[in-house]
């Protein structure tokens, strides 16, 4: 029970944060802009089959760490290229 409350503290203060910053300006997030960007990691669904199956194989917490780990840095490197952030290094 004490994890479910600490994650869903963690949502809410996330969501709260954003919510926050937009509001007094100092970002500028749409709600479009958050669904465009969800549709482009709901292009990458067949990473989760693979963090699936590297969870189901591994009983190393490291290498479930590291897994977590590259599958955020692989979305957030595709959510760049697909918005044309990253083009120039390219």
């Amino acid at each position: 029970m004490k994890r479910d409350s600490v994650i869903l503290g963690s949502i809410l203060i996330f969501l709260g944060g954003f919510w926050l910053l937009n509001n007094l300006g100092l970002i500028s997030i749409s709600i479009i802009d958050v669904f465009k960007q969800l549709k482009n990691v709901v292009d990458l669904w067949p990473l989760a089959l693979i963090l699936l199956g590297v969870h189901w194989v591994s009983s190393s917490r490291a290498v479930r760490s590291v897994s977590w780990i590259l599958m955020l840095g692989i979305v957030v490197a595709y959510i760049m290229l697909k918005n044309n952030y990253i083009t120039n290094f390219i």
